[in-house]
């Protein structure tokens, strides 16, 4: 008699509740390796970042080690066939008309004019100069051609963060805080008699208001402004000791929301505004 050959098992199938198992957890390893490479990523931006504030803050100490003294209020072009002068303040803020705008109203080139400055000592350029990678320095127009009667722009550098902005610069004769504020006690947009614009002369301009506010809008009262690009003006910070200080506005792009900037060193903030982020 012929012996039944035994039939082999049946493949498992699986089950729509093991396929579902299945799926959420590569949801979750994919969840959990996105996670991980925006921290390493934000973890390398902020490292750049500390870096270039660094070299900067080398550049300022080469600068006061050759000077005896910190860089002055404001630049000064001489155009040697005119035999104008033109100034150049050191501003870290806005014209008080400015809008609120991260890229339509952009802040005075305050890196831009300290490197200009930078010039006249060449320990101190020459430390700029070092940062060669292209995403960290960008060339910039100060002054275009016309308006100091040349024949070429007058133009300078800035350093640009791990957040694609560059490096803000604030010197003691401008720093604080000008113009409206929002005081968040009172949740509405406030100014006092302290908090009056900063008049400014650059020669041989007429004087201008400058505003240098952490929040000079309502963020509830904007209007027209798109609520995600309105930034504000500056940080308001006080240079510890009279000496400047170098800063990145961080991950969020407002200079206004202090906890996340980047410092060379920690300033103190305007009294009005010191308690609020």
């Amino acid at each position: 008699m012929l012996s039944q050959s035994a039939s082999p098992n049946p493949r498992h199938a699986f089950t729509l509740i093991e396929l579902l198992v299945v799926i959420g957890i590569i949801g979750v390893l994919v969840t959990i390796g996105l996670f991980v490479g925006r921290a390493v990523v934000g973890q390398g931006k902020q490292r750049a970042t500390e870096g270039l504030i660094q070299v900067a803050d080398k550049a300022l100490e080469a600068y006061y080690n050759k000077k005896g003294e910190g860089p002055p209020d404001r630049y000064t072009y001489k155009n040697t066939t005119t035999n104008k002068t033109y100034e150049f303040a050191m501003l870290d803020g806005r014209p008080s008309d400015a809008g609120f705008d991260r890229d339509k109203d952009p802040a005075f080139d305050s890196f831009a004019r300290f490197a200009l400055a930078c010039k006249d000592v060449p320990e101190a350029d020459d430390i700029i100069k070092s940062v060669s990678d292209s995403r960290q320095v960008r060339t910039v127009v100060v002054a275009a051609a016309a308006d100091i009667g040349a024949t070429t722009d007058l133009r300078s550098v800035e350093l640009i963060d791990g957040y694609g902005r560059p490096l803000r610069f604030v010197h003691p004769a401008f720093h604080g805080g000008y113009g409206a504020y929002l005081d968040q006690t009172k949740n509405q947009n406030t100014i006092n008699n302290s908090r009056t614009h900063k008049k400014v002369k650059e020669s041989p301009n007429p004087e201008f208001d400058f505003r240098r506010s952490y929040r000079p809008f309502d963020p509830n009262n904007l209007g027209s402004q798109d609520p995600m690009t309105a930034v504000g003006d500056a940080d308001e910070g006080i240079c510890p000791g009279s000496r400047a200080y170098f800063y990145s506005s961080g991950i969020d792009l407002d200079p206004g929301t202090r906890e996340d900037n980047v410092y060379s060193v920690k300033p103190s903030f305007a009294y009005e505004t010191q308690a609020f982020n």
